[in-house]
């Protein structure tokens, strides 16, 4: 938790893994997680999350309790978020579970039923605690949270990180970050035969472009081409397990980040936002007819590619270079794994209507 930014603290005696856990303080450890190693973007534009109670809660938590609304990840009752009161093991299951496989009929029973089952299947569940349905509505601790994210995160299969450090590199495994000035060359990262996540960020009003090729200089993909501050993402799929190199061309401070995870099964949201170049991570579609939007306000490209989990072509959503608001159907051949890698300049929605 401490290496991905859900917590400053490092140890359990001073993370306090025996205390138990507000709401306002739950919303901190989900948000991060779900921004930082699930890759999921807020929906700014949804617009039910201003809530009547936020002056109760710590002032720096007041964003993220916005955008774990924006993220369909806390409910609210009577437009309150009830930000003291702590938080019980069936709310973190719940949680976790809307975060990875989206939202369960919650009309079975308890409302946590279908989300304990799928905790259950998944392996994530501190088995000690979290066993019985007699434990539903206890309240949970901060550590117990914490080993839930953690076998969370487990779910996904990883790659290798950088294979040289120096003080512009900083790994773990999951991720590495590669930060630098101007026009140069990477050092090596090692990367498996995967589908690898790239994050392209930079503050500056001239080119920015990034360009990934492997050992023998053969070009493999375009990371980013921009010519004005960004923050993108791309998926790619490596064929060869193999040593590769980042050639950046850039007049100031950039970061790229290299992602290896890729999460076991993560539903899709109704309706999706974001800005810039971005792959949506993997979400689930049945074999039926699916029918898509997309909404685009810039005066430049939009392109979206609908992509099944092997990276094989399945459909073109949108292709335009103006605004646009388009909706079209697709069938989808298989149940299975999908992914959007949207190409845009601007802000964009993309979402799935009946």
């Amino acid at each position: 938790m401490n290496q991905k930014g859900l917590t400053k603290f490092d140890n359990a005696t001073d993370f306090m893994a025996t205390n138990g856990l507000r709401r306002d303080e739950a919303s901190k450890f989900f948000v991060q997680y779900a921004k930082e190693v699930m890759w999921l973007t807020p929906d700014t534009s949804k617009t039910s999350c201003n809530f009547s109670d936020l002056s109760q809660a710590r002032p720096d938590l007041k964003d993220l309790i916005k955008e774990s609304c924006q993220l369909w990840l806390f409910q609210w009752y009577n437009w309150k978020f009830m930000p003291t009161q702590s938080l019980t093991n069936a709310q973190a299951i719940t949680v976790l579970i809307r975060m990875i496989d989206w939202k369960k009929d919650e009309t079975q029973g308890h409302f946590a039923k279908l989300y304990f089952e799928k905790a259950q299947e998944l392996w994530i569940m501190e088995w000690l605690t979290l066993n019985s349905t007699t434990n539903f509505d206890r309240l949970t601790t901060r550590g117990n949270v914490g080993i839930l994210i953690y076998n969370a995160s487990q779910l996904s299969s990883t790659g290798s990180q950088s294979t040289n450090q120096n003080t512009n590199t900083t790994s773990n495994n999951s991720s590495t970050k590669l930060s630098d000035y101007w026009s140069k060359i990477t050092e090596s990262i090692h990367l498996t035969a995967w589908l690898h996540k790239f994050r392209a960020t930079y503050n500056w009003e001239s080119n920015f472009i990034a360009k990934l090729i492997d050992s023998n200089w053969d070009y493999i993909s375009l990371l980013a081409n921009e010519i004005w501050n960004t923050d993108s993402s791309l998926g790619v799929k490596i064929d060869e397990e193999w040593d590769y190199y980042i050639n950046v061309d850039a007049d100031w401070s950039r970061e790229i980040t290299v992602n290896y995870e890729t999460p076991r099964v993560v539903v899709a949201q109704s309706k999706i936002s974001g800005q810039w170049t971005n792959i949506i991570w993997p979400f689930s579609l049945t074999a039926w007819l699916h029918k898509f939007r997309s909404i685009y306000n810039w005066e430049s490209n939009f392109i979206v590619k609908l992509i099944n989990s092997n990276w094989d072509y399945i459909s073109l959503l949108a292709n335009e270079i103006w605004n646009t608001d388009s909706s079209l159907g697709v069938s989808i051949p298989k149940s299975w794994d999908y992914y959007f890698n949207v190409d845009a300049d601007g802000s964009w929605t993309i979402e799935e209507f009946k």
